[in-house]
């Protein structure tokens, strides 16, 4: 496999792609309802939407034995939590939040009707041939002639939800964050694009994505989103 700039805990890249059946309980999921003690918008009292939920003794996932073994990726579409960088501890007993934009919650916003959560589906893990990997770094350097790249690899013109390796990324070179509590610096862990097997996915844009980075020693993460 093709190597990357260090930017991730894994060398190897991987999709993550909805599948029906597979293990059971699944050791990776995408959306579903959450009552995760904490885990609660502070601008509008709704629980924070539930983006995946994944397994970290994984070990594709190459992230060394951390505090906890389930991580759930949390975010909030619908209130000023998605204008900037936002942090949040998880631990046994629940999520504690550290870092977000405060302010009043989004009426329709990033569309109308927006679900209070997405309905789960199980994800498995489709390794990156080198190829695949070797075509995205150079659409995020924008080398060679990106329209021909993605002519060629249509599958990675849009932003798939991917852990480890280097992801597609809408913005190159990739803002790195310091985890809040210890101050180093953060890995990618997983890059989560639009599409979640709904009609209009987490924001209607296929061209928005949501990075969310992991400080092991802390169980910290922080996200953001971003696009093209």
């Amino acid at each position: 496999m093709m190597r990357s700039n260090a930017i991730s805990f894994s060398p190897d890249g991987y999709f993550l792609t909805s599948v029906e059946g597979g293990e059971h309980p699944p050791l990776h999921t995408m959306g579903g309802p959450q009552s995760i003690p904490g885990a609660i918008s502070p601008d509008s009292g709704a629980p924070l939407l539930l983006v995946a939920t994944l397994n970290l003794r994984d070990a594709r996932l190459h992230v060394p034995r951390t505090a906890v073994e389930r991580l759930h990726l949390l975010y909030s579409w619908t209130c000023p939590i998605s204008e900037g960088p936002f942090s949040y501890r998880e631990t046994a007993s629940g999520v504690e939040l550290l870092q977000g934009r405060r302010g009043d919650a989004f009426d329709d916003f990033p569309y109308a009707g927006y679900p209070a959560f997405f309905p789960e589906t199980s994800l498995a893990l489709q390794r990156l041939t080198e190829e695949e990997q070797r075509v995205i770094l150079k659409l995020n350097r924008r080398e060679d002639d990106p329209i021909a790249l993605e002519s060629s690899f249509s599958h990675l013109a849009v932003p798939a939800s991917q852990i480890g390796g280097e992801p597609r990324l809408l913005q190159w070179p990739l803002h790195r964050f310091e985890c809040p509590e210890c101050r180093r610096m953060m890995p990618l862990l997983a890059m989560i694009g639009n599409r979640n097997g709904s009609e209009r996915g987490f924001t209607g844009n296929d061209f928005v994505q949501m990075l969310f980075f992991f400080c092991v020693a802390c169980s910290v993460v922080t996200a953001e989103n971003v696009t093209d």
